[in-house]
Formats: C-alpha cells, structure tokens, sequence
C-alpha cells in the first residue's frame, strides 16, 4: 500500500513538473490565458458598458499617438471578443483606445474594466511597455496624467487587483472617476512602449450614481393668513428664498441636516430652526408672531426714503456687512456700510437689505417704484 501511495507521489510530481515547465514567463503571447470572472456590473446607473463583441464599438476611437511607429496586430484591433495589442517587430506602440463622450453625474462614479499582460516584460524584469488610463476632458485632444498604471503597486492594488500580478491572467480594476463630477470626459486605454507583450481589455463599465435632492417646502403663516416676503435663509444663507403670495417657498436639497431662520419685519419665530431632508420631499409649516420685539441692531440703522426709485440713503451708527437680495432671494448686491452711505438699485420690485456685525443681523425690506 504504501509503495503505491509512493507510486502515486512520484507520478504527480513527475506529471506536475512536466506541465509547469511548459510555462514560459519570457513569451511575448499567450499560450494559456487565464480567465477570472468576468462580469460586467449592474448599477442603478450604467453610462457605459462595452464587451467589445464587434469591432471597432460604436462611437469608440482607436488612434496613434506622436511616437507611435506601430502597424497592423502591433496597434489596439480586435483579439476575437475584446481589444487587444500584440509584439509583432519591436516598433513603438503609442496607442490610445477612448471611449464615447460620458457625461459623469454630480455624484459619485466608478471605471470598471478587465485586463490582462505579461507581469515579465511589462513590470519586472523588464519594464518594455505600459498600459494606463488616462481622461480628457477636452474630446480626446489633451489628456490627464495616468489614473491608473500595471506597474505601480499602489494603484494596481487599489483597484482591487493582487501584487505582484501573473502573466497573462485577467484581473477586474476598478477605480474612483467622481473628480469628474457634472463633466464630459472620454476615458483612453494608453498603451505605450516597444518590448512588451500581449496587452488585452475587455468589459469596460463606466457606472454613476447622482445625488439625489428633495423638495422642502416652507409655508409661513401669522396663525390665520399667509405671509409674503418672508426672507428664508438655510445654513447661513447657503440657500436663500422668500415667499411668495401664498406664504410658501421651495428648497431643492440633498439629504442632510439643515438649519434656517426666516425674517420679516415686524414679525418674530421662536419655533423649531432645523430639519433633516432623508428620501423623500418634505413640509415645513412657520407660524411667525406679530409683535413687539425690537432688534437691538436695528434701533441704529435708517432707510430712506423708502419706497424710492432705486437710491436708499443708509445711515448706520456702527460697522455693518449690508447684502442685498431680491425677492427669489439671490444676492444682488454687497457692501460695507459706515455712518452714511448710498445702496442704489437699477429694477423696481420689493428687496430685503440684510445688516450684519459682530453682534447680529437684522433685515429689512426695501422697495423700488
């Protein structure tokens, strides 16, 4: 029995050896590619994705670069199901492969793509030729520095490959593209070199996912009629709108925690000042009172006259930061006010002026005939 278990033991090692010999780091092609998964990803939003099952894809560009003395299989072509660069005759290969025009949400968006080459004479021993990515954002006429090279262990690992990485074994990167935000980019497969090997990139997966925004609503009211001309400000002046006729004004916003303060002369809040925007669109009911309360900031300040058409005489008796906005509550104006000064607006309609110090703000409205 246990010259047989021995048998059996030198006949493996026998057959084992016989077939690791076969492997040649030093080939230039492949003669055992070997495949990982290769699954291209869902996404709530997919803005490319392409197996390059026919040649050349639809709206991609394969074109040369300036050092390129390249011809035939030596330049990107079709490897029979994914895009592919042989060792043909040494020639400089300086080839870009680039995708349609992407348009990256304002989110977050990832680059996905399968690879394969030859660890020998792409990194170590030999560093013959280079495959990166890089993206323009200009149409393909200037390009960005590498996001991405299979020689650079920090990057290779970061996007999620193993290092050192074996010949001629597909492997998934995938790499972080949201730098390029509300952009229009193209991305290019570089090749680059005149000693390396068969070079090959399939299922390539441009996905992005927007950041969602809510509709908060405020409706602002004296406890019985609405209230117009109620200056909103959320997160200090962040965001900025008044109400219309009926009290109300809307807010686009992405999910967070806010704070706001609403002001109106002759009115004062005490309520609740933050809210949380979390999936889905919001109410918010303000009930000011009408009353007695005197803002000590504003017992030094004068707006006159008032209506005018379109010069306000301000005098202040301490430093102010005035803004000025209109009725959507855009900022149309700044200044600093000192003793007596002039605020000239060129458009009639109703503006509210905003003082503010050290010590507090306090707004008031201002209309042009």
């Amino acid at each position: 029995m246990k010259r047989n278990v021995l048998l059996i033991f030198g006949l493996l090692f026998i057959f084992s050896s016989s077939v690791f010999a076969q492997v040649d780091n030093t080939s230039k092609v492949s003669t055992n590619t070997v495949y990982q998964t290769k699954t291209v990803k869902a996404s709530k939003d997919v803005l490319l994705s392409e197996d390059f099952s026919s040649w050349l894809p639809t709206g991609w560009t394969n074109e040369s670069g300036a050092s390129s003395t390249a011809s035939g299989d030596e330049l990107w072509h079709d490897g029979g199901g994914m895009a592919q660069i042989l060792y043909v005759a040494g020639n400089m290969s300086d080839e870009y492969l680039f995708t349609p025009v992407i348009t990256v949400p304002a989110g977050t968006a990832t680059l996905t793509w399968d690879w394969m080459g030859s660890y020998y004479w792409m990194v170590d021993p030999y560093d013959g030729a280079d495959l990166m990515v890089k993206i323009s954002t200009d149409g393909g006429s200037t390009w960005s520095s590498h996001l991405w090279i299979e020689d650079d262990e920090t990057m290779v690992t970061n996007s999620g490959v193993v290092w050192p990485w074996v010949n001629f074994t597909y492997y998934t990167s995938t790499i972080d593209i949201s730098a390029y935000a509300g952009q229009d980019i193209n991305i290019a497969f570089h090749y680059l070199g005149n000693d390396g090997a068969q070079t090959e990139v399939d299922n390539v997966v441009v996905e992005g996912e927007s950041v969602g925004t809510y509709t908060v609503t405020f409706t602002v009211d004296d406890g019985t009629d609405p209230l117009q001309d109620v200056l909103i400000d959320i997160d200090g002046e962040t965001y900025t709108a008044t109400t219309d006729v009926n009290g109300v004004a809307t807010f686009d916003l992405e999910a967070s925690t806010y704070s706001f303060t609403v002001t109106l002369t002759g009115y004062t809040y005490t309520g609740t000042t933050t809210f949380e925007v979390v999936d889905q669109d919001i109410d918010i009911a303000v009930t000011m009172d009408e009353g007695s309360y005197v803002n000590d900031i504003a017992t030094g300040i004068s707006i006159y006259p008032n209506p005018s058409n379109g010069v306000f005489n301000v005098n202040v008796e301490n430093n102010f930061n005035l803004e000025v906005f209109d009725i959507t509550g855009k900022v149309i104006n700044t200044q600093v006010l000192t003793g007596n000064s002039t605020v000239e607006i060129n458009t009639a309609g109703v503006y509210f002026f905003r003082f503010s110090n050290e010590n507090g703000s306090v707004t008031q409205r201002v209309i042009v005939q």
